[in-house]
């Protein structure tokens, strides 16, 4: 038997129903529908798996698991050494680091896995690398695990999908939808939608009858925020957002409908959609759960070219590399009269289904219980992306001189040393934390 405890921060989540993720996610951020969404399927099908979710709230969760609530991470951590559990697997976020969370001497009692749902700077992936208790780092995309392929801690690193339950319900035929465009995510900066909004009125001028769907707010992580005058977003971000959108006397055009957060229900909205937007600006973005979605409800998917999307889009070509490009993007993909729904769904039920990352999370608890090192991603893909080829033969040469740095390490000192000198700088989108170095 493999005792393991999982941990999600959902106390501004309590009043959101999750008791049957089947139906899809129900208006909850990523991290968390990701979570809840493995430990349910363990806790299903897996006998010898003694699985134990510890939250903040137990309110409207999935019955099958089996839940003990605690104040905060670290009560949790505590709790689950008192239970016995033998793995804990921790979304490690900059502020444990700072509460100095895995200095801790009881933790040596657990064996650490961390799932990576964000991306880590240098610092922090040798920090990783120190601790032997931490014993494996699973990465949420094949992309991001291959962002730092050439540093030591890729050995005890591999990557596993975020899932999801994929039906096999019919969608709307491509050809049938309106000149729809959705956008679906938090309203928050990082997100992006501040760059499809600042687009739509080009859009316009090409579909003047198009239609702009926003499916999300600036609670989706959190009920309790505070919203601006038009109960969208944060108040400053709130007019950033809106500005290309109102009319003469301060209204909201009418091709632009604001949902607020939605369960479920959104599938309607997206099987009457021909574009979807998920994050338009892509930072920070591991993996991106509204993709998928999207692409399962036969919407053509277009947004930024970087790791996340590179993953779970289907087709590479919708991607773009800057921002300026997104209406046209959007423009020439309204043009289209026909999606390959059938190759779609079966890209999708091969990679993030959750009978698939469901084998691989338990796969992945068994080596870690019986001490196996990390399963290596040897096969490189998308070699040129990301200077991805220069990674893996830095990594190579690596073996015989292990003090040599990283490829993130030497675009960091051009990238500050062409800063200085004022000269034009090709920006790559690079998935570091370069302040952080």
């Amino acid at each position: 038997m493999i005792k393991c405890g999982f941990y999600i921060e959902n106390d501004g989540l309590k009043s959101v129903d999750c008791t049957d993720l089947r139906k899809g996610n129900p208006g909850i951020g990523g991290v968390e529908y990701a979570t809840l969404l493995v430990a349910e399927w363990l806790s299903l099908t897996k006998d010898d798996i003694s699985l134990t979710l510890y939250v903040r709230s137990s309110q409207n969760l999935p019955p099958s698991i089996h839940i003990n609530v605690c104040s905060d991470i670290m009560e949790a951590l505590v709790q689950s050494v008192n239970n016995g559990d033998e793995i804990f697997v921790l979304r490690f976020e900059p502020l444990y680091l700072q509460r100095h969370l895995l200095d801790n001497s009881f933790l040596h009692k657990l064996k650490i896995v961390l799932w990576a749902h964000n991306f880590y700077s240098r610092r922090y992936l040798s920090y990783f690398d120190s601790l032997p208790f931490v014993k494996a780092i699973v990465n949420v995309g094949r992309e991001q695990l291959d962002a730092y392929r050439d540093h030591h801690v890729f050995y005890k690193s591999t990557f596993i999908y975020n899932g999801l339950y994929v039906s096999d319900e019919p969608v709307r035929e491509f050809g049938e939808r309106a000149d729809e465009v959705t956008y679906v995510g938090g309203l928050y900066p990082a997100k992006g939608v501040q760059y499809l909004t600042q687009a739509w009125p080009a859009v316009l001028s090409e579909f003047p009858d198009a239609k702009l769907n926003i499916i999300g707010s600036g609670k989706l992580y959190s009920r309790d925020f505070n919203l601006g005058t038009f109960g969208i977003a944060e108040s400053s971000f709130e007019k950033q957002l809106l500005e290309p959108l109102l009319d003469e006397n301060g209204n909201i055009i009418p091709s632009v409908r604001f949902w607020g957060v939605l369960g479920p229900e959104k599938k309607q909205i997206l099987q009457n959609t021909k574009v979807g937007i998920p994050n338009p600006g892509g930072i920070g973005e591991t993996f991106g759960y509204t993709a998928v979605e999207m692409q399962m409800e036969g919407c053509l998917v277009t947004t930024i070219k970087n790791c996340g999307y590179m993953d779970t889009v289907y087709d590479k070509s919708m991607l773009y590399t800057d921002i300026k490009d997104l209406s046209k993007k959007i423009v020439s993909l309204l043009k289209h009269n026909r999606n390959d729904m059938s190759q779609v769904r079966e890209y999708v039920k091969c990679n993030f289904s959750m009978a698939v990352v469901g084998e691989k999370w338990y796969e992945l608890l068994q080596d870690v219980h019986t001490d196996k090192a990390v399963k290596q991603e040897s096969v490189l893909v998308n070699s040129n992306f990301q200077l991805k080829w220069l990674r893996e033969i830095n990594r190579k040469i690596k073996l015989i001189f292990p003090f040599l740095p990283t490829v993130a390490f030497y675009q960091y000192y051009c990238y500050r040393l062409r800063e200085k000198l004022c000269s034009p700088f090709y920006k790559l989108r690079l998935p570091v934390d370069y302040d952080k170095y």
